[in-house]
């Protein structure tokens, strides 16, 4: 048993959020077929058994509203509540994400699982080899608050 750590490139993404409602448009999209392990044979087998990745391109978390107060100057806590597209599905999910503002820039970071083998996708293990059921994703990201109208 051991761990697989892997990447993969994100392809766009936005948010708009209402920091008074908690209100969240946007979202972010990452290229299913960049998704990498660096191991070929492993990395084969993922995206033409698993992710299908030539029929399904995209991998995307659509948030609707956020919980918690987003507070300039400190680490925050909050949870993005939406929908994981993944292989044209989407999932209901909650993602926690530690956020630090400082003016307008941001850095956050999310830790979360993703069920993908209860969401439908093909669970890759073998007689001799046994997968877990779930894939613990991080995401990392930084950017730039520019204030814009209320979303709803």
């Amino acid at each position: 048993m051991h761990t697989v750590d892997g990447t993969a490139q994100l392809a766009s993404g936005s948010l708009v959020i209402d920091p008074e409602t908690g209100a969240v448009a946007g979202e972010i999209m990452v290229n299913a077929a960049t998704a990498d392990t660096g191991n070929n044979g492993r990395d084969k087998k993922m995206h033409g058994k698993v992710l299908l990745s030539k029929d399904h391109p995209r991998i995307v978390f659509r948030p609707d509203h956020l919980t918690g107060a987003l507070a300039a100057g400190s680490n925050t806590g909050i949870i993005l509540v939406g929908e994981f597209e993944l292989m044209g599905t989407s999932h209901p999910i909650s993602v926690p994400l530690d956020i630090r503002i400082d003016g307008s820039h941001f850095e956050a970071t999310a830790d979360f699982p993703v069920p993908y083998v209860e969401w439908g996708l093909k669970d890759p293990s073998t007689f001799v080899l046994r997968v877990a059921k779930e894939v613990q994703v991080r995401v990392t990201a930084e950017g730039t608050i520019t204030p814009v109208d209320r979303i709803r």
